[in-house]
Order: structure tokens, then C-alpha cells, then sequence
């Protein structure tokens, strides 16, 4: 890796860090609950592989992605990507990329582990905190969330707000929304 890439590595994984402690930080003020986000990590992806795996019954689109080929397929240092714990149960993996210039910050996966937990209701929130805050850090006008379940649709525009898209190129079908400063 050329010392550029391991500079730009470098620098956004201290910006997602900063966006984790910030979001933590208001989760714990809104929820009351011991929330730690982090970077998909080798604590992660074998938390998902001994514990997820095994119970994990979905298949993409609906879930069950391969989270060890996606996070290595993954190679952009300005990624999006985040871990939700409670304490030490991993409870949502999540994914994305930012585009090129400042239109959107993009989610392409989302996650919560198939195994009851105690954040159960709350990934897709915390996600969405998290991917807020990091668009902002980025200068992103909007949040997008790429191909979203059909079953998740009303939660997506009716609660958070979004606004369900389609378009001619890809993405094809997309839920947007304006980020706040």
C-alpha cells in the first residue's frame, strides 16, 4: 500500500472514530443504555462468524451477507461501515461509501444480528445516527439508503423521514434525505 492510501487510511478511520464517540454519546443521553460503535474489526467479524452465522437463516437482500468477503471487498479508506454493541453482544453491522462529489453518503447493508438482543428496535436508528453524523464530517448533502427491504419502507419514510426514489441508473430504487446542519 502506497503511503498516500495508508495516509487516507489513517485519516478516516481517526474521523470515524470521532463520529462513534460523538454518537455514543448522544445514543447514551437518548437510550440509557452501554452502546459502543466501532469499525467492522477482526472482534467483530468473529463475533459474527461464532455467534451470527450459526442462527443467521436470511439471505441477501434480507440480510445474512458474508460481512468477512464484504468488509475486504470494501477497500475505500473513506468507507462507511460501523459495529453496534451493547456491552459485549454485537448487535448491527452496517456498510456504506460516500460519492465522489457532495451528493450523498451511501448505506448499502444493514444488519441486526438474528438473535435477540438488547438494542433490538434500535439499529436501524442507531445506523442512521451514525451515518448522519459521518455525512456531516464529510460535507454530504443527503443520506441514502441503497435497495431498502419493501418491509422496511414505511419505518424508513413515515418515522425517519426519508423519501422513497427511483431512478433510470443506479442506484435503481433508493430512500434520500437532506441532511441537517
Amino acid at each position: 500500500m502506497d503511503a498516500r492510501k495508508v495516509q487516507a487510511e489513517r485519516r478516516y478511520t481517526s474521523i470515524r472514530y470521532d463520529v462513534y464517540q460523538t454518537v455514543e454519546q448522544k445514543l447514551h443521553f437518548l437510550f440509557k443504555k452501554p452502546i459502543r460503535l466501532t469499525s467492522i474489526d477482526n472482534n467483530a467479524l468473529k463475533y459474527w462468524q461464532k455467534i451470527w452465522q450459526p442462527h443467521n437463516h436470511r439471505y441477501p437482500p434480507e440480510g445474512g451477507w458474508d460481512w468477512r468477503n464484504e468488509i475486504l471487498r470494501q477497500t475505500l479508506p473513506n468507507r462507511f461501515e460501523v459495529a453496534i454493541w451493547h456491552e459485549e453482544i454485537l448487535c448491527g453491522l452496517a456498510m456504506g461509501k460516500p460519492s465522489v462529489g457532495s451528493s450523498h453518503l451511501a448505506i448499502y447493508l444493514m444488519e441486526g444480528s438474528p438473535l435477540k438482543h438488547p438494542l433490538n428496535a434500535l439499529v436501524t436508528r442507531i445506523v442512521l445516527e451514525v451515518g448522519m453524523a459521518y455525512a456531516l464530517v464529510l460535507g454530504k448533502e443527503n443520506l441514502m439508503l441503497v435497495d431498502p427491504l419493501e418491509k422496511m419502507m414505511k419505518v424508513y419514510t413515515k418515522r425517519y423521514g426519508f423519501e422513497f426514489k427511483t431512478a433510470r441508473n443506479n442506484p435503481k430504487r433508493f430512500c434520500i434525505i437532506k441532511i441537517e446542519r
